[in-house]
């Protein structure tokens, strides 16, 4: 919910399922824990909140920045890859040829 709603709008939410959380348990004071479980998966107040939020408004709070730093580092992570990769290839090719020269020499005398 805190990457797609502000601080002051979580808070908000968070304070209406506390207050029906308390409201619940005054008024039911002989619930059982497991009612009162119930109760809260069914909170009214909080589902009709979330079902008449409109898309639009949702859809711009969503943080694109979480979403574009994760895109970054992995990007990040494949060219440092393709860079590691690159320095073992060529590695690996002079090792074949310093190999190759040698066993020429070894060879030839």
């Amino acid at each position: 919910m805190k990457a797609i709603y502000s601080d002051i709008e979580f808070i908000d939410i968070m304070e209406a399922v506390c207050s029906d959380a308390r409201n619940y348990v005054s008024d039911n004071p002989g619930a059982s824990l497991e009612q009162f479980k119930e109760h809260i998966q069914i909170n009214d107040v909080l589902c009709d909140w979330i079902e008449n939020a409109p898309v639009d408004h949702v859809i711009s709070k969503i943080d694109t920045k979480v979403i574009n730093k994760k895109i970054i580092i992995i990007i990040a992570f494949c060219i440092l890859i393709f860079i590691c990769l690159s320095i073992l290839s060529l590695e690996i090719r002079n090792w074949i040829i310093d190999t190759a020269f040698e066993n020429l020499k070894v060879i030839s005398n």
